[in-house]
């Protein structure tokens, strides 16, 4: 299977990397990209930086950033797609046109 990202566009998922007890951060959009990209091939280990890597897992095997240096310091890694859980492909379904989308005689009324 073919896998492309256009960089101009954030991937679907949302990829965090938890930085505390309760509070997850966002992966830079061209990190995200790589771990997405090898979550839509089976998963591996995505270098993200000179100092870090992800374990990417799609089997629900917790994922993990871990030091290069030192793989035994890490921290939990998730991927947010859509409300849907980690693992499991979202059930893809059409948009419901707006009540307002041809109000102004535009028929836009979506975000591009």
């Amino acid at each position: 299977m073919l896998w492309a990202h256009d960089n101009n566009q954030e991937p679907a998922s949302r990829w965090l990397w938890q930085s505390g007890r309760d509070a997850w951060t966002a992966f830079a959009p061209n990190q995200a990209s790589a771990l997405e990209q090898a979550w839509a091939t089976g998963g591996g280990v995505v270098r993200i930086d000179a100092e870090r890597q992800v374990r990417v897992d799609t089997s629900g095997v917790p994922m993990r950033q871990e030091r290069v240096d030192n793989p035994g310091r890490s921290r939990a890694v998730k991927r947010e797609n859509g409300g849907a859980q980690e693992g499991k492909r979202p059930r893809l379904t059409p948009a419901a046109p707006s009540a307002t989308a041809d109000a102004d005689g535009g028929g836009g009324g979506g975000v591009s």
